[in-house]
């Protein structure tokens, strides 16, 4: 299967699914959305569109503020859409999450209900998963240039790299994205002492690199912008955005695995 170069770029892959002629009615199963982490199952029983079986969650989204979806499973290849409480598609997603894993990032221009659809990318696949739902904070974002004139990164030998400062703090979770549209991205971080923690190649969809990260301790990172591919340069952005928790939950100090590419996968 292709990877997308960006969210939202599976159209047409689910259709209809408010005339679709389902096993049993979506309005009988909706589940409740809510922030944080839920672990759930797709069924034969579930409702279907074009063979393709799905569950829906509904809540409460509020205007201005960014949420991120992400399905996950190991035993189907997720498939995620975004309606409206008219059953309006909004946006939807195959691979954005890295591998076979979907990802949408979400900010309503007004607040009121919203519909989110887990299922499958292939017809009759069936398995369990995990949805979470994260509001993602006002990020910090940086411009860049590779050039020909750059160093190159001492892990990934031959490859132009950059190298950015940042402050994070301890307890609080991250999200870095490394994007370009002239090369295929590749991030590293690093602490202080140059010691590796984390590295991504398509974790943010496409060709754009994703880390998900809690410092253990406040300091000083180094987040190293590089390529996939050898002799690659362009411009980049980096964005470091703050995860917000909701109320109660309680922070992890550890890095989260990097998201596995479809290059790694095949």
């Amino acid at each position: 299967m292709r990877a997308l170069v960006t969210a939202c770029l599976a159209v047409g892959v689910l259709g209809s699914l408010a005339s679709a002629q389902p096993t049993r009615s979506d309005a009988q199963q909706t589940r409740m959305l809510r922030l944080g982490k839920v672990t759930g199952k797709l069924t034969k029983t579930d409702p279907q569109d074009s063979s393709r079986h799905y569950q829906v969650y509904a809540g409460h989204l509020n205007a201005g503020e960014t949420y991120r979806i992400d399905l996950e499973s190991k035993e189907f290849d997720a498939f995620l859409r975004l309606e409206d409480e008219e059953k309006r598609k909004l946006a939807e997603d195959d691979d954005g999450g890295g591998g076979f894993n979907a990802r949408l990032e979400f900010t309503p221009n007004r607040t009121g209900n919203y519909r989110i659809l887990v299922a499958s990318f292939g017809p009759g696949e069936t398995g369990t998963y995990i949805l979470t739902v994260e509001k993602v904070g006002k990020g910090e974002t940086i411009t860049g240039v590779l050039s020909e004139g750059d160093p190159t990164d001492r892990v990934r030998v031959g490859h132009r790299c950059k190298v950015h400062q940042v402050s994070l703090a301890a307890g609080e979770t991250y999200q870095i994205d490394l994007k370009s549209q002239a090369f295929d991205a590749y991030l590293r971080l690093e602490d202080k002492s140059g010691r590796g923690l984390a590295e991504n190649d398509d974790g943010g969809g496409g060709t754009n690199a994703r880390l998900l990260f809690t410092p253990a301790s406040s300091d000083t990172y180094r987040l190293i912008a590089t390529t996939f591919q050898v002799g690659e340069t362009g411009a980049y952005t980096l964005t470091i955005s703050r995860m917000l928790r909701p109320t109660g939950r309680q922070p992890s100090p550890a890095a989260a695995p990097a998201a596995q590419s479809k290059k790694d996968r095949k």
